[in-house]
């Protein structure tokens, strides 16, 4: 219900949606609460840690092909195209994502375009196929909460600086 209601608002402003399963990261892992279980992705980049540490780790499956194929059918209901990012096992059955490619940058002219395509690949994971980016966020800053999040080691901390933060601080003054 909660896809539809948001794919339903995004039709009409929005071609791509790009989904992926959770990457296993080890502090992600070791932030699952006792009784919680989720399916993460086959990751040869965390098998000699994070598999090695957490031997029963749940792996995508059936369900999670059938919630892929749900995802698609609701998105293509309503003008969107579904694609998968990091998944290459699901290539041939779903769309490969580029979430930061060239195409994103089309709608600033050819000059921008083929500077942008010139980029080389930067990958942020094992599959990925974006150009090379930099984030502009801070680790354990979010209050999100999210269990699975690799980048907040502490939601206390990172609710103690969501408080602390001034949005009109700049470090270029």
């Amino acid at each position: 219900p909660n896809f539809e209601e948001i794919a339903s608002r995004l039709a009409g402003h929005t071609n791509v949606v790009n989904v992926s399963f959770t990457e296993p990261y080890l502090k992600a892992v070791s932030k699952v609460p006792p009784g919680h279980s989720i399916s993460w992705r086959q990751s040869a980049q965390q098998r000699e840690t994070t598999y090695q540490r957490y031997p029963d780790l749940r792996s995508v499956g059936a369900a999670e092909m059938a919630l892929l194929l749900d995802l698609e059918a609701v998105s293509e209901a309503h003008g969107i195209q579904l694609r998968v990012c990091c998944n290459q096992e699901y290539s041939g059955k779903f769309a490969l994502a580029q979430c930061c490619g060239a195409e994103l940058f089309s709608p600033y002219g050819d000059s921008i375009l083929q500077k942008v395509a010139a980029l080389k690949p930067g990958p942020s994971r094992e599959q990925c196929r974006c150009i090379k980016t930099v984030d502009i966020g801070m680790d354990t800053t979010c209050p999100g909460g999210c269990f699975y999040c690799y980048a907040t080691t502490s939601l206390d901390r990172a609710m103690k600086n969501f408080k602390e933060h001034d949005p009109k601080f700049s470090r270029l003054r």
